[in-house]
């Protein structure tokens, strides 16, 4: 349990990233999240390391970045 809140924490910074680029420019965050979830994938075949608790903390980022953007936005 311990080192899966260890991964999911792990990756929740390149989701806010991944917000980052998107709010740079829209095609910025897309060939980020393509090749993070490429990268992911491929990681997968070959370590069988189960990517969704990955993937958990990079939806956690996105989730945590677009809130921050949103009240950012909101306060300008």
């Amino acid at each position: 349990m311990r080192k899966d809140l260890r991964r999911i924490l792990i990756h929740i910074p390149v989701g806010i990233l991944n917000v980052f680029l998107v709010h740079v420019h829209w095609a910025l965050g897309l060939i980020f999240a393509i090749a993070f979830l490429a990268y992911e994938h491929n990681e997968d075949l070959h370590t069988k390391d189960q990517m969704w608790k990955d993937l958990k903390g990079y939806l956690w980022g996105l989730a945590l970045g677009g809130l921050g953007l949103f009240i950012f936005r909101m306060l300008s």
